[in-house]
């Protein structure tokens, strides 16, 4: 419900309670000394304080983290002030829930002679759409690589087949071992140049993909087949969890192997030398929905791998799917952006959670068939 503050007496009408009480955003009801005298749920989730411990307390004692904000809100404050102020994307602090950005309206309140009686200070959470902004932001800004590395890698094949094909008919002259050790490098450099610019283009173009109900739980199956005795190698103990009621996921299976391979590589590289630990496991997502336009709402499926090596460090962890970034010293920072778009082009989504010492988890949804 609505709090009021037991300090001062405010008749309101029942009906306009069940508003406040019920309106998405935040408000809170100022009086003449801008103490808190109202405050509604969404301004306690919001801010991260009760309305316990807010009531009765001015703005700049109720919230002392965020100074900055209500020193811009002053001059609203001021006599003979009698319009809205609007603040956007302000940065918000509170004292139990992560920092967000949000959006404020103070609007001054009068009673039936004009006189002023306080303040409406109106707030909205605007965190997720800043999210969603620079994922639209990002996915432009990986259209245009794509665009560019196409060019570019079409560019880079025609002369890297002739490089070849000169040092393949040297080979064939030359006798002496120093020249032909040589000649093997360029063959062979010129060869890892090749895949990369394979890898670049397979980046850039859609990708053909021939979809078909797919056994998650049987491809995660297939996929420990083929890493089985990497596992053993490396001492890591392999926990799995598959739950046996997952429904089909409609998708690439050769596609979604191979992002799948990528993810459960870079769990075992991960994995200190002295060994530990890689879990496994599907299931149904029972409150998360995708619902795209024309069609109803899909459950989704998820896999989750998760290894028990040294995590990864927050200003990496940021670049994670960014095309070339990447911290191993043979790597080109090109698998992970592959696989997230692949996932995308599945209609699906890819998320991951480390903490530097405590493991990495990265989950890939996907929607299910029924």
């Amino acid at each position: 419900m609505f709090r009021f503050s037991k300090k001062k007496l405010i008749k309101i009408d029942p009906n306009w309670e069940e508003i406040f009480t019920s309106f998405g955003d935040g408000l809170v009801i100022l009086d003449r000394e801008r103490r808190l005298i109202g405050i509604n749920p969404a301004a306690e989730q919001l801010m991260g304080y009760s309305a316990e411990s807010s009531l009765g307390y001015t703005l700049e004692e109720a919230f002392p983290e965020n100074k900055t904000v209500l020193e811009t809100l002053q001059p609203s404050f001021e006599p003979g002030w009698a319009g809205v102020t609007t603040l956007r994307q302000m940065p918000w602090k509170s004292r139990y829930r992560e920092p967000a950005t949000v959006d404020l309206s103070l609007t001054p309140t009068l009673n039936e002679e004009g006189v002023l009686t306080g303040w409406l200070l109106v707030f909205r959470d605007v965190t997720p759409l800043q999210k969603l902004e620079e994922e639209v932001r990002k996915s432009d800004r990986l259209a245009m690589m794509g665009t560019l590395a196409a060019g570019l890698a079409h560019e880079i094949k025609n002369p890297l087949g002739g490089i070849r094909g000169a040092a393949q008919l040297l080979l064939r002259e030359k006798k002496e071992p120093s020249s032909k050790e040589c000649l093997n490098i360029i063959v062979k450099e010129v060869d890892r140049v090749d895949r990369l610019v394979e890898e670049l283009l397979s980046f850039s173009r859609p990708r053909s993909r021939s979809l078909a109900p797919v056994n998650l739980n049987k491809l995660l199956d297939s996929l420990l087949m083929i890493q089985s005795e990497t596992l053993q190698q490396k001492n890591i103990r392999l926990v799995c969890e598959f739950d046996p009621s997952l429904p089909l996921v409609l998708g690439d299976a050769e596609q979604l192997l191979q992002v799948f391979l990528n993810v459960f590589k870079n769990a075992i590289e991960a994995i200190p030398e002295a060994g530990g630990e890689i879990r496994i496991k599907s299931r149904i997502m029972t409150n998360y929905k995708i619902k795209e336009a024309g069609e109803k709402a899909s459950r989704m499926v998820m896999a989750e791998i998760q290894d028990s090596g040294m995590g990864i460090a927050p200003d990496v962890l940021k670049n994670i799917f960014t095309p070339f970034f990447t911290t191993k010293e043979k790597g080109h920072g090109l698998g992970l952006a592959i696989s997230q778009r692949v996932i995308h082009e599945h209609g699906g989504v890819m998320h991951i959670e480390s903490k530097k010492g405590k493991g990495t988890v990265l989950q890939v949804l996907l929607r299910s068939v029924s």
